[in-house]
């Protein structure tokens, strides 16, 4: 099917109508204390919390107070990095593609209510029901258009005539900063958050949760499913697909693609709420199960914010998988390492769908 009919088919989507807790510059002031509990009730856990004031404010002066890493030497603003950012051995215009395809999927996700069901023990048991703000990163883990099937997004939800052609949009992410579908369909994911000119001139697109289609609490991953109308958004996502299938099938053996202890290890996420930041390490450790990559220690830094990010380990010949579908889950471990959730294990046979050509002869 042509690039034209695509479009065709594709509807312009209307204003979104849903309101929800939380608007991006609306000022909603909570209790600082409320606000401090909120952070220390998620462990080693990496999401950034909101709700003392509107919040490019907020994420300004988290990002200036961070204890974490105080100054973020170790973070290159995306639109900055350049192939001298990696170890010299990987200074290819191949590599720094395929870091800019990762980064141009990571998303932002802003949860704007934390669920009843959270178990006891789990991030953020002691906020349940609250309307209290965090976010983290995820990464696009997969487009599917659909045709004659009602859209599952909420101003479709209230429309006597729901649009019946959309794109889904599947978001990788960490099941501690988005746990159920409750908390999903309270949750924005913003798109092409590069740096402030993005938000300001609208090149940043924002889409709203719908449902969770698979979540593993004990490897903690998630995958949230989104929806869009938008013409211009469902166009840029088919080209970032083509051009991901082009850096990773074309340009890697997949089949021999396997990290070491000491490979580099690149993070893409949007420390503090901020626009997305790269930042460049080692892995320092692997854990394997039945032979499988699972949970990577590894020394790029990371920040309040970065839960959920994707894990770029590069193999001893310079390949690359994002995290073999793993995502960035706690931070200051021993020495002060981090680490990753465990592979998704319900989607092992199929991992990285963006990136594979079987799942491309959709237009």
């Amino acid at each position: 099917m042509s690039r034209d009919s695509d479009q065709q088919l594709l509807p312009v989507c209307k204003a979104n109508t849903v309101q929800t807790y939380f608007m991006m510059e609306t000022s909603k002031h909570v209790d600082p204390d409320i606000i401090k509990r909120k952070r220390n009730d998620q462990g080693l856990h990496e999401c950034e919390v909101f709700g003392e004031g509107p919040e490019a404010m907020e994420s300004a002066r988290t990002w200036a107070s961070c204890s974490k890493n105080p100054g973020h030497a170790g973070f290159i603003p995306y639109p900055e990095f350049r192939p001298d950012h990696l170890p010299v051995s990987w200074h290819t215009p191949e590599r720094l593609e395929i870091v800019r395809i990762i980064a141009e999927v990571t998303v932002r996700l802003r949860v704007g209510y934390t669920s009843m069901d959270r178990p006891e023990g789990f991030a953020f048991h002691n906020l349940r029901g609250s309307n209290i703000v965090h976010t983290g990163s995820g990464w696009i883990y997969d487009i599917r258009p659909n045709r004659d099937v009602p859209c599952p997004c909420q101003e479709c939800a209230l429309s006597p005539s729901p649009h019946k052609t959309w794109m889904e949009i599947i978001i990788a992410t960490a099941c501690h900063v988005v746990y159920n579908t409750e908390e999903a369909k309270l949750t924005h994911v913003d798109l092409f958050y590069d740096d402030e000119q993005a938000r300001r001139s609208g090149k940043m697109k924002t889409v709203l949760g719908s449902q969770i289609n698979l979540t593993d609490e004990g490897n903690d991953t998630c995958l949230l499913r989104c929806a869009t109308h938008d013409n211009d958004l469902c166009e840029k996502l088919f080209e970032l697909r083509a051009a991901a299938v082009k850096a990773f099938v074309d340009q890697n053996a997949i089949g021999e693609w396997r990290p070491t202890v000491d490979s580099v290890c690149v993070i893409i996420s949007h420390p503090h709420g901020r626009p997305k930041q790269v930042t460049v390490g080692q892995v320092k450790a692997i854990e394997e199960t039945d032979g499988l990559m699972n949970k990577l220690t590894y020394s790029a830094c990371t920040c309040p914010g970065s839960s959920g990010a994707p894990v770029l380990p590069m193999d001893t010949a310079g390949s690359v998988r994002p995290g073999r579908s793993a995502v960035h889950s706690i931070g200051g471990i021993s020495q002060g390492f981090n680490q990753s959730s465990s592979a998704f294990q319900h989607y092992r046979p199929r991992y990285d769908h963006l990136f594979y050509r079987e799942f491309t002869n959709f237009r």
